[in-house]
């Protein structure tokens, strides 16, 4: 290789070997790029570690891998001693409240020799439980709409859900224990928080008293927390009980001469109202027949006379009563009318069958079978008795029954022995009996039979839900002689919701939907069964179908005026379950009238309040989810109101104090966070800014000095990513500016609080020109002094501006447009000058209030100073005297040889000064003592010896007076009275202050 090559590559080398060993790096670390720090646990600010950098000038920025954007682990770096020092932050406490990561990943990057470097520090956290879970909620009042059927989540009202901010491994699980609800823990979660399932146990029909309980929030360490429960009905549905008859069958005959003879029909008086129940006839005989109701006395009477070839076929008449109430699964009862024919037409029954026990179809669990036999052993063949012949008829002296009619309810699905029909005859009651059945429904006579030795009727195939009837017969031989009996047999199978032709798994689904697409909501078929949509609102189209075994829907949009009157946007869509029949079953015209449901119109929707108890039928209640498809509108301005506005020049507006220029208005379709409007200015302005939540224009400050007009463009965005953008709703205004000569002041006296607002219309609305209201007020109107009442009017007045063809007007011109409200309301017009203080009068008021000030200053300092005064010397002086009492004698100090009435007389000496008084040693100042000895005051320093004054004579008698300042708290009495020197009359009396 040349010499020159190899000399090229070491220089390359040697750079490349200087270059990296002036990068940033951590001493003894220097190949790291990751580097894991020991394990904390969260706690106050501390340092972590510090470490010595090499070829680092400082550090460039610094970032942490918290979703809250906070900073909880920061570094610094001393560049003198090259150490790089990592602690945590004041946030760092509050870590396990926004946070869920048990690592902290630091990103540091530093400003190397040549070149930047970043490093990464990875802080793993101990994970703990320290926290208990907490509930969004301090109590939880649930309303909820009746009925609600069972297995209905209730959080549909009101979501249940509780936080818990320990970090690393963490779930918090709901229980309670309640009658009437299940509590569970949902799948969802969001960040710290956990939601409940809360499902109903069974049908809640109506709610007496608050349904009450606690639901507990427990995490995976065992905190917990208890949050109490209260659910109530909204008081807006009444649960409709279904209409009941009294009875489930009534009988009738029609006699010989083809009348009617039917007692009345009656309703459970619980269960009717005459307002909604609604009577009606259904099955083939039914069309024989009208029914009228009188407060819930329903009669039966014939439509038209009958002929024989009307009944000709027939040996009995049977149909059903129907009570209906909108949205109330209905009630029915039977009847059976009895043609009392000589002689029945008996058809032939087919040959005795070996009866198999039939079962429903995998997987339904059906009802055990009614049987008399015993337990495990093998049900023995059935044979069906032969019928009567043809030409037998039933005779008054065959055997009678215990019963005429005999009424038998079984489920669907029920098999065997479903009861027992009895006869005898009176007169050779040992004879034995043979039992038959007369049944003119090919189909059905293959489905029951009769024991013809104990009578016991049996279902040996599975019938329908429905009404069945046929008669049954008792043959008994009398002297050879065949004698027949008859009774008219009821069967009445009803649907079991374990065991049905038409199972639904739900009475009430809710789907959440998006708008704006289209749906695949759920599968039609329910093993060998398959919904239709009965219905559904609103209907404007043909929102759901059914596809290829799957419930679809098209799109919708949730904005549309279908739901304009709905709080929540929602479709409520009816659905039945059909199964198919055996096809080999034919039923006869009679039976499948009997069992006819009736068609039910598109138009007779089901409700979510108003969901029928019916095993066939599922609500599904379709809640439309918003998605932002709208853009925000603004609402004001509009063309309408004009995009030109005005603002006071800065001067005036200080004066007038105006808080700013107008308010930009709009609206978003959407709801919740997609309807939350942000304002702005397309383009900064230097005079006026706009709030991003109110939309409210503010003046900058000295806003329109340097300029006449300011344009601003607004846009309303609903989206983070069109903001500053014009994909939102967008407006231009101009606002001019306003002098003193463009403003006006409008005054309306004694306006009727109900004319207020047209007041403020008929500025508004003027002719030729657009008046606009700078600012206005309303002033309460003058008080009657007589009965002390404000009366009902007020004074209004209004700062109003102008424009015309985009001109601005001046008050006169404004004056001019305002003619016809001055003349409807007395309005008057005026310069804003008379409402503003001209400079003069402005420095009038400043002297003024410059003199109120100074006054108020020294009266405040004369009240203080006297505060001070009476605190330090008066208040002493009253507390210490009061504490430091001495001893009161008798009689208010006097001496019990005092003349007490001399004094009263006024026969009293001379008082003494208030010098030569004397006080309490313990009172006495430290340089003066009483000698009471000889009533005088000596004190330790010279002063003048104090006069004796000659007490008067006893023929001299004067009134003596004592003055009293201030300071007397109190008069004692002191009395000495030398036996050897002085009178009774010559008694000195000391008053002591």
């Amino acid at each position: 290789m040349d010499k020159s090559v190899i000399s090229v590559l070491l220089l390359c080398f040697v750079q490349v070997i200087t270059v990296y060993s002036q990068s940033c790096s951590i001493v003894g670390m220097e190949q790291e790029p990751l580097i894991i720090l020991p394990t904390i646990p969260i706690g106050p600010p501390a340092t972590l570690q510090t470490y010595n950098m090499a070829n680092t000038n400082s550090i460039v920025n610094i970032t942490n891998n918290a979703v809250s954007g906070r900073i909880f682990i920061n570094a610094d770096y001393n560049a003198v001693a090259q150490a790089l020092t990592i602690y945590t932050t004041e946030e760092f406490p509050n870590y396990a409240q926004y946070e869920s990561s048990v690592t902290i990943l630091v990103t540091i990057s530093f400003s190397c020799a040549t070149s930047t470097r970043d490093i990464t520090f990875s802080q793993p956290l101990l994970e703990s439980n320290d926290h208990h879970p907490e509930f969004l909620q301090p109590i939880y009042e649930i309303r909820i709409p009746l009925p609600i059927p069972a297995n209905f989540d209730l959080t549909l009202f009101q979501e249940i859900a509780a936080r818990d901010i320990d970090i690393g491994q963490n779930q918090v699980t709901f229980s309670a224990d309640s009658e009437y609800v299940t509590v569970g823990t949902s799948q969802r979660q969001d960040s710290k928080t956990y939601y409940a399932t809360m499902t109903t146990k069974t049908q809640i029909l109506t709610i007496t008293h608050s349904i009450a309980f606690e639901i507990t929030a427990t995490d995976i360490g065992g905190l917990t927390a208890v949050v109490p429960v209260y659910i109530d009905s909204d008081g807006e549905n009444i649960f409709l009980i279904r209409p009941v008859f009294e009875q489930v069958l009534y009988t009738g005959t029609l006699n010989e001469d083809l009348s009617l003879v039917m007692p009345p029909i009656f309703l459970d008086t619980d269960t009717y109202d005459e307002e909604t129940v609604v009577f009606s006839l259904r099955g083939e005989d039914s069309d024989f027949f009208v029914i009228s109701n009188n407060l819930n006395l329903i009669t039966l009477t014939l439509r038209e006379p009958l002929s024989e070839e009307d009944i000709e076929d027939k040996n009995f008449l049977q149909f059903q009563v129907i009570a209906t109430r909108p949205g109330i699964e209905e009630g029915a009862a039977v009847v059976f009318i009895d043609l009392m024919k000589v002689c029945p037409e008996v058809t032939t029954m087919e040959p005795p069958t070996t009866l198999e026990p039939t079962t429903c179809p995998p997987p339904v669990e059906c009802p055990t079978t009614v049987s008399t036999d015993e337990p495990g052993s093998t049900p023995e063949p059935t044979t069906a008795a032969p019928p009567p012949d043809p030409e037998l008829c039933p005779d008054p002296e065959g055997p009678i029954f215990q019963d005429d009619f005999y009424t038998f309810r079984i489920f669907y699905g029920q098999m065997g022995v479903i009861g027992i029909v009895r006869a005898s005859h009176p007169e050779h009651p040992s004879e034995s009996i043979e039992y038959s059945l007369n049944i003119k429904d090919d189909v059905l006579v293959d489905q029951i039979s009769v024991d013809e030795v104990n009578g016991e009727v049996r279902i040996v195939d599975q019938l329908m839900v429905g009404v069945y009837g046929f008669e049954v017969f008792a043959t008994i031989l009398v002297d050879d002689e065949r004698k027949t009996g008859r009774a008219l047999v009821t069967l009445i199978v009803e649907s079991n919701e374990k065991c049905s032709p038409t199972p639904v798994d739900m009475s009430l689904m809710v789907r959440r939907l998006e708008e704006n697409a289209e749906h695949d909501i759920m599968s039609s078929q329910i093993e060998q069964c398959q919904f239709q949509v009965l219905g559904f609102i609103p209907n404007d189209q043909d929102y759901f179908y059914i596809d290829n075994q799957r419930l679809k829907s098209i799109n919708f949009d949730r904005e549309a005026d279908i739901f304009a009157d709905m709080a929540i946007p929602q479709f409520q869509v009816s659905l039945k379950l059909e199964c198919p029949e055996n096809h080999r079953r034919k039923r006869s015209i009679l039976s499948r009238l009997l069992n006819n449901q009736r068609d039910i119109d598109v138009k007779d929707y089901v409700y979510t309040n108003d969901i029928p108890h019916a095993s066939t039928i599922t609500v599904l209640n379709v809640i439309i989810e918003d998605v932002n498809d709208n853009k925000p509108e603004i609402t004001y301005p509009t063309a309408s109101d004009g995009f030109i506005f005005g603002y006071p020049e800065p001067s005036l507006a200080d004066k007038l104090m105006l808080s700013h220029a107008l308010q930009v208005v709009a609206i978003d379709r959407d709801v919740g966070v997609n309807a939350l409007i942000k304002f702005g200015l397309y383009e900064t302005n230097s005079h006026f800014t706009i709030d991003s939540t109110s939309g409210i224009i503010y003046p900058k400050r000295n806003a329109l000095a340097s300029s006449s007009v300011a344009n601003l463009r607004v846009i309303a965005t609903d989206r983070p990513e069109d903001e500053g953008t014009l994909n939102g709703g967008n407006v231009n205004i101009a606002i001019h500016r306003l002098s003193a000569e463009n403003i006006a002041v409008v005054t309306v006296d004694d306006v009727s609080l109900e004319n207020a607002e047209e007041v403020r219309e008929s500025i508004l609305n003027v002719d030729d020109g657009k008046i606009l209201i700078l600012h206005s007020t309303t002033i309460p109107g003058h008080q009657d002094s007589r009965n002390r009442q404000i009366t009902d009017t007020v004074v209004m007045k209004f700062l109003v501006y102008g424009f015309s063809n985009e001109r601005l007007l001046e008050i006169r011109q404004i004056e001019q447009r305002m003619n016809d409200v001055s003349e409807k309301y007395q309005a008057r017009t005026s310069p804003l000058e008379d409402i503003l203080l001209t400079p003069g009068e402005e420095e009038d008021i400043t002297g003024y209030i410059v003199g109120l000030a100074c006054l108020g200053a020294v009266v405040l300092a004369l009240i203080i100073g006297a505060f001070w005064g009476w605190w330090k010397w008066i208040r002493p002086y009253e507390y210490k005297t009061m504490e430091n009492e001495s001893v009161v004698s008798d009689d208010n100090g006097l001496n019990s040889d005092f003349d007490k009435k001399a004094v009263i007389d006024g026969d009293i000496p001379e008082p003494i000064r208030l010098s030569e008084t004397y006080n309490d040693p313990e009172r006495q100042s430290p340089a003066l003592y009483p000698n009471i000895e000889s009533s005088s005051v000596e004190t330790l320093e010279p002063r003048d010896e104090v006069r004796s004054e000659s007490p008067p004579n006893n023929k001299e008698r004067r009134k003596s007076f004592v003055t009293f300042n201030e300071d007397v708290e109190r008069i004692e009495i002191v009395t000495e009275i030398p036996a050897d020197t002085q009178s009774d009359s010559e008694k000195e009396v000391n008053y002591k202050f």
